[in-house]
């Protein structure tokens, strides 16, 4: 069941687990699909273009390609937009199939749509600076699996071999570097590959 926190509650901006399991139910639908629901539940809540940008530091026009249809929307992105519009992501599925059947689309879900209670297999990691603010506050815990990999603009954790650990959004993987963005300052990384232990998704943030 998604939770309903207030945005400055623990928990509020990711709101749960995502659990594998979910990440595939929620693959099965269409892009074009995702991207016309959150429009809907956008323009229900008088909400604009730009607010939802800066939920999520990012610009306008990517969460205008998630509404076109051109590029996906990251599940934990979704899932901090869902609970600033206050709708539940049985909302969103059930909106998802009444904009599926207007279009003459159809798609069937199935597995499992949340995962209940704290998993023990995450790993937690509390932020030691300021440098992704306000994606993670000084302080701040964030909690990550080992064994999944960040899609682009994802939270991740990144662990070099010389055993410091940093906060980071993952941009890009090309031949032996990687490109992580930095909130404050605002730049991109660069990180050879060699250097990495490994990079994790960030799944959850706050305090047990």
């Amino acid at each position: 069941m998604f939770v309903h926190k207030s945005l400055n509650t623990a928990f509020a901006t990711v709101a749960g687990y995502i659990h594998p399991a979910v990440m595939q139910t929620y693959d099965q639908i269409p892009r074009h699909i995702r991207g016309q629901v959150l429009r809907n539940l956008r323009h229900s809540r008088n909400k604009s273009l730009e607010e939802i940008a800066r939920l999520l530091t990012v610009t306008r026009q990517v969460v205008s390609k998630w509404e076109l249809g051109k590029s996906d929307i990251p599940l934990d992105n979704l899932l901090r937009i869902l609970a600033y519009l206050e709708f539940t992501d049985e909302q969103f599925y059930s909106e998802a199939k009444r904009v599926a059947e207007f279009q003459g689309t159809t798609f069937s879900l199935s597995g499992p749509t949340w995962h209940d209670g704290f998993p023990e297999d995450l790993t937690p990691f509390r932020a030691e600076n300021s440098e992704m603010s306000p994606y993670a506050e000084q302080g701040e815990l964030v909690f990550f699996d080992k064994t999944r990999r960040p899609k682009p603009m994802e939270g991740c954790v990144v662990r070099l071999k010389s055993g410091e650990i940093r906060l980071r959004r993952f941009v890009s993987q090309k031949d032996q570097t990687y490109f992580f963005a930095v909130l404050n300052p605002d730049k991109t990384e660069l990180v050879q590959s060699d250097q990495v232990d490994f990079v994790a998704r960030i799944a959850l943030r706050g305090d047990r």
